[in-house]
């Protein structure tokens, strides 16, 4: 699997958090900036990878 860089970002004040939450389409993934409004992704659980299988 190759792996993408990230860009580099300014650090701001704001905090991010993920969870995966369950609705009628089954677990997704969610990334949240949580000081912004509309600032968040999801994904499907299924096309996730896990952190020690990416490295």
């Amino acid at each position: 699997m190759s792996q993408n860089q990230a860009a580099p970002v300014t650090i701001s004040d704001c905090e991010v958090m993920a969870s995966v939450d369950e609705d009628d389409a089954g677990e997704q993934l969610v990334i949240a900036e949580i000081c912004r409004d509309e600032a968040y992704l999801t994904m499907p659980t299924e096309t996730t990878v896990a952190v020690d299988d990416w490295r």
